[in-house]
């Protein structure tokens, strides 16, 4: 079952809004951030807000209601792939650390090549995806969270640790020694890092 299990339903007003901003003879991925589409922004940011409970798509940290702290992201980059701008399951919500790491970065699996086939038509499967995609996948099976700590389960898992550098605070801050004094999350972190199957680290979570 994917995370995001219902793509966002624009209202009326929103597809109106978008079906005027693209028929502007100068339309491109830049005028996302017009205010013309301030309106769509929001009711987008706040569906996929709820849809998400408060969670950024990637690194699971909590996003605020602002229009700063939360993020509408386009997992398929608008500015690659323009015609999905509005594409509900290219849509989600992200923080903004995120969304400022993962910027543009490929997301498209070429060897797959669903987006080259027919770059017209959103992929409908996980395959077309290099990362980790909350339409498509269940978090769980490719990202082990430990209290701020990113372990990949699969190669999805992994290339959405690197894009969005989820272990940032490690990286900048260096292991947390206040771990020491949660033996069980140090005895757990140490078994996954320590082990390369799935179902033995599934295990573990549910002892």
């Amino acid at each position: 079952m994917p995370d995001i299990s219902e793509p966002i339903s624009l209202s009326e007003d929103s597809l109106k809004t978008i079906e005027h901003i693209v028929a502007i003879p100068t339309y491109s991925f830049r005028d996302w951030s017009s205010d013309l589409l301030q309106g769509v922004r929001r009711e987008i940011r706040n569906f996929y807000r709820k849809k998400q409970k408060a969670r950024c798509a990637y690194c699971r940290n909590v996003i605020s209601k602002s229009a700063s702290g939360c993020h509408v992201e386009h997992i398929a980059p608008k500015s690659k792939y323009a015609d999905f701008i509005f594409t509900p399951k290219n849509l989600c919500v992200i923080c903004p650390d995120c969304n400022e790491i993962k910027r543009e970065k490929e997301v498209a699996d070429k060897l797959e090549g669903t987006f080259t086939k027919n770059p017209k038509v959103y992929p409908r499967s996980s395959s077309a995806f290099l990362i980790y995609h909350p339409h498509f996948d269940n978090y769980e099976d490719h990202i082990l969270q430990v209290d701020g700590y990113y372990v990949d389960l699969s190669d999805k898992g992994a290339n959405t640790i690197k894009m969005c550098t989820l272990n940032r605070r490690l990286r900048e801050f260096g292991y947390d020694p206040s771990l020491m004094s949660s033996p069980g999350k140090l005895e757990l972190m140490y078994k996954i890092l320590n082990s390369g199957k799935i179902s033995e680290i599934l295990a573990l979570i549910e002892e």
